[in-house]
């Protein structure tokens, strides 16, 4: 009987620390006095504490008069926020991270200032120019455990346009392409190229030791003199190209080709940066040399002007290499080197640079880099290497591999449809607060956060929908969307009677042509589309796509078949 006594006083014991530990109340102010009144009359704590549910310790101060001088007369105000004006706060901070704006704490006090201006209420304890106190701010926090704080990546405006429908037109493109070359289990054969570039501020990011208190620790690091851009090309497997370094102005006058391989090229441009005459001789000369004898090859790069060119489209149907586009502003997601072996490369190379700058060396001599390339780039192994085709989706095809973040994908992905949100909202009639409702062309603009239910109707005007940014048109017509340029030669060909531009469709059925074959390209798009319209130009002997063109040079082209004027393509125009 003893042991069991003892089991459920333990038992007691442990409930009450647990309440006492998590703040929980669960006594009146009356209990308090009765627990205190069974002490006084010479009770046991344990016995009032049974009989009322009080703690022991709290019985034993108040019955010690530990707070006899304290006046609990303050009554607490009333709270910053309903709990209808607070939840509408946390959907409005979930819709606007959703849609690609996160707001930030400073934000969120300026709304929460508005809210309560809106509502009317007189709370003496919110600072009218600051907003709520900090300890407000954790304790909202603490209330919604589905919200915390971030450090945001920065993401460019054009990356974060990017819709989930490119991403999956991309890999309904790659396989389609993988199962027709039959190379979709051959990882030797799928490659990927790209350029990157070391503007001298690489800086290890590794955590150091200082005495505590340090305001500023520094570091010194050898910077790099110029711009050099870094070439490379990599395969599925785990294997890489030799790569091709870009100098800025001019070559190194000290010898920097010391123990590296004779398969690396060396190049000069007046900013550093690539250009289509270099990307084009490397790609002839290292990438199609040294990327194997089995083919068909499948090369996966971006829209960049500088890889797609006459020149390198005619090397790679020449070779049985077949050259994929990614979708613009989707490398971030979808090219292994800038998922995996880019970020490496650079984070070898700063750790060098770091270490250098402990011998007393300000500056890396620009001979001495090809050797830092040549260090970091063997401390990336071949599994690395496979593991960023792993990541992209590549190989092994997985196309659920990449998932977009919820700023970034396609509106009606986030939230239903905002047309038939506003739609259901006007049909409802007009409301009490429709007078200073927001007006464009003399009509009311409803809230469609309103009428999704996400916000309340009294809060309409202070939590309203991210604006929506109209992009400019773009100067020149670029491809959006991921594309195959074919390496085997085109079945129709163009034929046309004189040199002057004249307006021709693709004919299947007739094979005579003047023109070469290499004349089916649009230069433009590098891509020779049999379902589009073709000019040609009447000084040189390039075909250009009618819908390639930008709107000016498509009127222009327009009024030369009119007027039998002569029409220059862009290349013609800029060398007059």
């Amino acid at each position: 009987m003893t042991k069991m006594w003892r089991v459920a006083r333990n038992a007691v014991d442990t409930l009450l620390l647990y309440c006492r530990k998590n703040k929980y109340q669960n006594y009146s102010s009356e209990d308090l006095r009765k627990a205190v009144a069974l002490v006084k009359k010479g009770n046991s704590l344990r016995k009032a504490q049974s009989k009322t549910g009080v703690p022991t310790s709290t019985i034993k101060d108040h019955a010690r008069g530990k707070y006899a001088n304290v006046k609990f007369t303050k009554q607490r105000g009333p709270k910053t926020l309903t709990s209808d004006e607070e939840q509408s706060l946390v959907n409005y901070i979930k819709y606007m991270s959703d849609s690609g704006f996160p707001l930030g704490r400073n934000v969120i006090k300026k709304l929460t200032i508005d809210i309560v201006k809106t509502s009317g209420k007189q709370n003496t304890r919110l600072n009218k120019e600051k907003g709520p106190s900090n300890k407000w701010m954790r304790s909202f926090m603490s209330r919604h455990k589905n919200l915390s704080l971030r450090t945001p990546h920065p993401l460019e405006r054009a990356r974060s346009e990017l819709k989930s429908s490119q991403i999956e037109e991309y890999f309904e493109l790659l396989e389609k392409t993988l199962v027709k070359l039959d190379i979709k289990d051959k990882p030797s054969q799928i490659f990927n190229v790209d350029e990157t570039g070391f503007a001298g501020k690489e800086f290890s990011k590794q955590k150091i030791v200082v005495p505590k208190g340090t305001k500023h620790p520094y570091q010194p690091c050898a910077g790099i003199s110029g711009h050099v851009t870094l070439n490379l090309g990599v395969s599925a497997s785990g294997k890489a190209i030799a790569p091709l370094i870009i100098f800025s102005k001019n070559l190194p006058r000290e010898s920097f080709r010391d123990s590296l391989s004779e398969e690396w090229s060396f190049e000069t441009t007046e900013s550093g940066y690539i250009n289509n005459t270099i990307f084009s001789a490397w790609f002839n000369n290292q990438f199609v040399r040294q990327c194997g004898r089995a083919r068909p090859v499948l090369v996966i790069m971006d829209n960049h002007s500088s890889h797609i060119t006459k020149q390198v489209v005619d090397t790679a149907r020449e070779n049985n290499i077949h050259l994929l586009c990614l979708p613009a502003h989707s490398t971030h997601l979808l090219q292994p080197l800038d998922v995996g072996v880019f970020h490496l490369l650079k984070s070898n190379v700063a750790q060098m640079c770091t270490s250098l700058g402990y011998t007393g060396m300000k500056t890396l001599p620009r001979h001495k880099f090809p050797k830092v390339i040549h260090l970091g780039l063997n401390k990336i192994s071949g599994s690395a290497i496979s593991s960023s085709f792993r990541a992209a989706g590549i190989h092994p095809f997985n196309a659920k591999k990449i998932e977009l973040p919820k700023s970034t994908r396609d509106p009606e992905m986030i939230l239903p449809d905002p047309t038939e949100a506003a739609n259901a909202e006007s049909s409802a009639g007009p409301s009490e607060t429709d007078a200073g409702t927001e007006c464009r062309h003399g009509k009311p603009v409803p809230n469609i956060l309103v009428a999704l239910g996400l916000v309340s109707s009294e809060l309409e005007f202070v939590l309203r929908e991210p604006p929506k940014i109209k992009s400019k048109a773009a100067k020149r017509k670029t491809c959006k969307n991921a594309r195959l340029i074919t390496s085997s030669p085109q079945s129709d060909v163009v034929t046309i009677k004189n040199q002057k531009a004249k307006k021709v469709k693709l004919s299947s059925d007739d094979t005579s042509s003047d023109v070469g074959e290499s004349q089916t390209i649009c230069e433009i798009c590098m891509t020779g589309s049999n379902s589009l319209t073709w000019f040609g130009c009447d000084e040189c002997t390039r075909w250009i796509h009618y819908e390639c063109l930008p709107h000016d040079h498509q009127i222009d082209l327009d009024l030369s078949l009119i007027t039998g004027d002569p029409w220059l393509c862009n290349s013609c125009r800029s060398e007059q």
